[in-house]
């Protein structure tokens, strides 16, 4: 009787295990929820994606401005959460995959769309995520949400240059947009292209902007709201 007892125990224990270790496998096999949300750094570009469910937007920026242009990005991620295949603006199509531990990104972007590529027309492309962090020097920078708009700059010094791409749910085309700081940090006046001139006034936290926009750069008609929160 007593052997017969270890037996069940013995079960008991290894069908516990069993579990245990079919829980865990799919704890670590469901994906991050917006995993790829964030600031990601390469040789020569800070790109910055920003993650709705299975839709991905985004923008990258140029270290040297005067080497290379800014852009836009969007496409849409693998059902398991770990690939983003989409289009570049310049412009080509990129398909990137997310590393284990959520810190890196690689894959290869090719410079055409309207043609049938293969491996010769794509090129490697691998970014490392940056620790997001808030620098109270250059408020400006990250990723805020509006209405209407994702938009995400990177400041340097009192130059601010960024772009802006619609929200999935609403029609509308993205763009580029910069302008200058004002010398209290506060204020950011500039152009947004296709085009038009912006004011833009922090809020005390630091954390949101509000401000208007107008649609023509020479004798405004009108301004309307545009107004942000920053995400990351």
């Amino acid at each position: 009787m007593v052997i017969f007892m270890k037996k069940i125990a013995i079960s008991i224990f290894i069908f516990l295990l069993a579990m245990c270790a079919t829980t865990t496998s799919q704890a670590d096999s469901d994906p991050i929820e917006n995993a790829w949300n964030g600031t990601w750094e390469s040789e020569y570009y800070i790109l910055l994606i920003y993650q709705n469910g299975t839709a991905i937007s985004g923008s990258y920026e140029p270290k040297d401005s005067t080497l290379y242009d800014p852009g836009l990005l969007k496409g849409m991620l693998s059902e398991d959460g770990k690939t983003f295949s989409g289009i570049w603006t310049e412009s080509g199509p990129l398909s990137v995959v997310l590393s284990d531990d959520g810190m890196s990104i690689s894959g290869s972007y090719g410079i055409r769309i309207d043609k049938k590529l293969t491996e010769s027309d794509m090129y490697p492309t691998t970014r490392t995520r940056m620790e997001d962090s808030f620098d109270p020097e250059n408020p400006w920078n990250g990723t805020w949400r509006g209405e209407r708009t994702i938009t995400t700059w990177i400041q340097n010094g009192t130059f601010v240059s960024g772009t802006y791409s619609p929200l999935p749910d609403i029609d509308d085309e993205p763009g580029i947009s910069e302008g200058t700081v004002s010398g209290d940090g506060n204020s950011l006046k500039g152009k947004w292209i296709e085009a038009g001139n912006f004011s833009f006034t922090l809020d005390d936290d630091l954390m949101a902007f509000t401000g208007t926009y107008d649609i023509t750069l020479n004798d405004p008609t009108g301004t309307d709201t545009w107004n942000g929160k920053k995400i990351m």
